[in-house]
């Protein structure tokens, strides 16, 4: 019988960590019914990130009164998958210690958010395309970073990245970075190859090759970090594409003692409605642990414009990660070499900047000065994005993935983009003796002269939600704008 393993994330005391009353009822509970501790787990360590791994069969976890609902077998891409459906249900003794248990599901839980120039089609209409690209040097540039002072010395970047996996969850098939792409990439540039770093989580690898499309991905977040902050450290976690997997990549970072990164880049999400209550709460939980361990979260917001779905439902959807109020989510930007941005949005072929109004997620004390409208269900909720910036492949990245040179654009980039620019921040904050800039998103609203405000365009990427327009001040398409990189330093630094 197949053994699984899962994920337990513990309740939050006070100021971090788990109450080591918590973890005794916990690991004694495990210790009586045959579920096995697996990846290392110890009580002391627990105590402090609040993570337990375990594994068992089906039948020992039913046993132990732990029923994960119906499972059942599904095919996507050639790949079988075990599906979970119903409500999880555990122990009484249980319920009040734990926030969530995920790994009984491994389908693929989120997209990468990256766009390769291509042919389009805007609204149905053949569009030629334009290459009006950007190498990276010259993009931070325009946008006024300080990259001559500063190159990001003695600071980490931490970029998520999720593998593809065999039907038995045993070997990542896809999903990485190669060297001589890197070699090539900041050859190009004129810089030297930043210090980059894979770290394999749950089983994951750098694996490139097999996908050309999540490799993209990869090279682009890799690339666009390291050619704002070259001399930033970049460590690239690769995990599973499953809830589990997602989770604790997160997890890695924060808690990574080794490499200590102060920035979280995500560039991979998908709409939160149709995200399952265990995989929500345990990612509330790891970026709760980021913003309690001073580090900073940004996350693609889709490209898929409002409704955050290639084929549409006919209705608008939040991007998470994105859409949760620990993370600054990036929307999307067309932008020309005179600072003229309006929204991207290049119709369902192309693409458009993600955003909207969250439904599981209320809005926020920082949001309180602005006009978030009722989300799609009519609740208060968390509105996204907070930052943009290009986005638009046409204005995209120069990029090589794959020995070729590439143009990709994405919300994908923007996350990556803006972790250049706090690794800055953060070295200058470092040379005065300061903590990283952390979990700031007080500051960021209370500074929007930091920002471009951005009041062209809207990113209803069909024409038919009606949702949602850019204007003044902040909106749920462009947040607070595109930054001023210089304001941005002597707002943070």
């Amino acid at each position: 019988m197949e053994f699984i393993k899962t994920t337990l994330i513990l309740r939050r005391k006070a100021g971090g960590g788990a109450t080591q009353n918590d973890v005794d009822l916990v690991y004694d509970f495990l210790a009586a019914n045959h579920i096995s501790l697996v990846e290392g787990s110890t009580r002391e360590e627990t105590l402090h990130t609040r993570l337990v791994q375990v594994g068992a069969t089906l039948q020992d976890y039913r046993a132990a009164g732990i029923d994960p609902g119906k499972l059942r077998w599904v095919k996507r891409a050639g790949v079988t998958h075990r599906a979970r459906s119903g409500s999880l249900r555990i122990p009484t003794q249980l319920q009040a210690v734990l926030l969530s248990w995920t790994g009984f599901d491994t389908q693929p839980t989120a997209v990468a958010h990256s766009r390769f120039l291509r042919s389009t089609k805007r609204f149905g209409a053949r569009a030629a395309v334009k290459n009006l690209s950007f190498a990276v040097p010259k993009l931070a540039k325009l946008y006024g970073f300080p990259t001559t002072a500063l190159k990001g010395k003695g600071q980490c970047i931490a970029i998520i990245e999720l593998n593809n996996f065999d039907s038995a969850m045993h070997k990542p098939t896809g999903t990485g970075y190669t060297s001589s792409d890197m070699a090539a990439y900041f050859k190009s540039i004129k810089t030297k190859v930043p210090t980059i770093i894979p770290v394999g989580v749950l089983g994951g690898a750098n694996v490139p090759g097999p996908d050309p499309n999540a490799d993209g991905e990869v090279a682009l977040d890799i690339e666009v970090a390291g050619a704002v902050a070259p001399q930033a450290t970049i460590v690239v976690y690769f995990a599973p594409n499953t809830d589990r997997g997602f989770a604790n990549a997160i997890h890695a970072a924060v808690f990574d003692t080794t490499h200590k990164p102060s920035i979280i880049s995500i560039s991979w999400g998908g709409p939160e409605d149709f995200s399952k209550k265990q995989y929500l709460d345990a990612m509330s939980a790891v970026l709760q642990d980021a913003a309690d361990n001073n580090v900073t979260v940004f996350a693609a917001a889709g490209d898929s414009g409002s409704s955050d779905l290639e084929t549409s439902d006919g209705k608008p959807h939040a991007d998470f990660p994105g859409s949760h109020d620990k993370v600054i989510s990036c929307g999307g930007l067309r932008t020309h070499t005179d600072l003229a941005e309006s929204i991207w949005n290049n119709g369902v072929q192309g693409g458009s900047g993600g955003g909207g109004v969250s439904n599981i997620f209320k809005k926020p004390p920082y949001q309180s000065g602005v006009a978030v409208p009722k989300s799609p269900s009519g609740f208060a909720g968390r509105g996204a994005p907070d930052v943009s910036g290009t986005a638009d492949p046409e204005t995209g990245y120069q990029v090589l993935v794959g020995g070729q040179k590439q143009v990709i654009g994405g919300t994908s980039a923007v996350a990556p983009l803006y972790a250049g620019l706090f690794a800055l921040i953060n070295q200058s904050r470092a040379s005065k003796g300061k903590k990283p800039v952390g979990f700031c998103h007080a500051n960021l609203y209370g500074g929007a002269a930091a920002f471009r405000d951005i009041t062209q365009g809207n990113n209803d990427m069909t024409g038919q939600l009606g949702k949602y327009a850019a204007g003044p001040g902040w909106d749920a398409c462009a947040g607070l704008g595109s930054p001023i990189g210089d304001k941005l330093l002597a707002l943070l630094g």
